[in-house]
């Protein structure tokens, strides 16, 4: 997030830091376990920011929140309505850890969730004139 918690802009992240995503990718990607994966949920305009190439997110398992009735995603990525629905249904499937990674709507569920653990956060500095903030959480940002 920039200095104002940004997030976006136009429906895209306001910058390309090729040393984050790297980052993103290995914290996102790497277990505990070798034999399991672990589970990115993503709203469904997060999922449709991604380019086209990189859907899905190689390595992890992809999970899109939508209230869309039949919503089409490729095979083995699932699709649930909402985000407790979500994490009941991965409670019985063999994963790693569960990372939420957008949009902000997704955040602010996932920050008061009983089941959030860690917050991974790079802050940007500067302002960036988005139109996306990431939601605030009293007592640890101004």
């Amino acid at each position: 997030m920039d200095d104002e918690q940004g997030l976006g802009k136009g429906g895209d992240l306001a910058w390309r830091l090729s040393a984050d995503l790297k980052h993103f990718k290995n914290i996102t990607t790497l277990t505990k376990n070798p034999s399991l994966k672990n589970v990115l949920i993503m709203g469904r305009k997060t999922w449709e920011s991604l380019p086209d190439k990189s859907r899905p997110l190689s390595g992890r398992i992809n999970v899109v929140l939508t209230h869309q009735q039949g919503y089409s995603v490729p095979d083995g990525v699932l699709v649930y309505n909402d985000l407790n629905t979500a994490l009941d249904a991965l409670k019985v499937m063999a994963v790693g850890e569960v990372f939420v990674i957008g949009g902000a709507n997704l955040y602010a569920q996932a920050i008061t969730h009983l089941s959030c653990k860690q917050l991974f956060i790079t802050r940007v500095k500067g302002k960036y004139a988005c139109d996306v903030f990431f939601p605030t959480i009293p007592g640890v940002f101004k």
